[in-house]
């Protein structure tokens, strides 16, 4: 008898802070495997770099141990949907899975969207298409994606608040020709945010040309990230 061969895959799975949909921690695995392996990493990575108030996920993380991380180890917030809703819930195992059922909210999970938009602006700007074959050179080119996600969420969110700010460049209304005067009233606005944009394209220089680990590369690609998003402007 001929044996049945699995299909193999890469399972992507993402920490991503949704005020500012950022990607905080990758983890690439070959499927088929139970999500809720590459649960914990991803959850402690992502906290790491910012605490989580709020950690949501969807029913293929349902489990006590994954409550138990998020409430007990990391003292936040879990809103993960039970798998099996027909279950009454004195039938239902786990304390914090009892407390899902009885106050499950709506309106928090419906926040776990914008991770999906994360993976819905990644495929349309970069494509769904994987061009390396072996397995390596296919988990670095999803990283390289995310560091680069990330890298264009920064630069256009810095970029709107540079031709928003009043301190950047003022003209008022002066004479054509009157260049002198023109040029007196022009105030560039670099500050701390455009050194740390810069660092942040080199980190991707770095994670596209070194041999290194490219999760280090992604870490940093992040802190930067919220260095610029959360300091006071320069």
């Amino acid at each position: 008898m001929s044996r049945t061969r699995t299909r193999r895959f890469l399972k992507l799975t993402i920490g991503a802070e949704l005020r500012h949909q950022l990607v905080t921690s990758v983890k690439v695995r070959r499927g088929p495997r139970n999500d809720i392996i590459d649960f914990g990493p991803v959850v402690r990575k992502a906290h790491s770099i910012r605490p989580i108030g709020i950690g949501i996920g969807d029913k293929g993380y349902d489990s006590e141990g994954s409550h138990l991380l998020l409430r007990d180890e990391l003292h936040a917030m879990s809103m993960i949907p039970p798998r099996l809703e027909k279950v009454p819930v004195w039938r239902t195992e786990g304390l914090y899975r009892k407390k899902m059922k009885r106050h499950f909210s709506k309106r928090v999970y419906h926040q776990r969207s914008k991770d999906e938009t994360v993976f819905s602006v990644v495929k349309r700007t970069m494509g769904d298409e994987m061009r390396s074959i072996r397995t390596r050179g296919l988990n670095n080119e999803i990283r390289v994606r995310m560091i680069a996600y990330n890298a264009m969420r920064v630069s256009s969110s810095l970029l709107r608040g540079f031709l928003q700010s009043p301190d950047c460049i003022s003209f008022p209304p002066v004479e054509t020709g009157d260049s002198e005067r023109r040029r007196d009233h022009v105030s560039p606005c670099l500050g701390s945010r455009t050194f740390s944009t810069a660092a942040l394209f080199c980190s991707l220089s770095f994670a596209i040309c070194s041999s290194r680990s490219r999760n280090e590369a992604a870490v940093l690609t992040s802190n930067l990230a919220y260095q610029d998003l959360y300091s006071p402007r320069g």
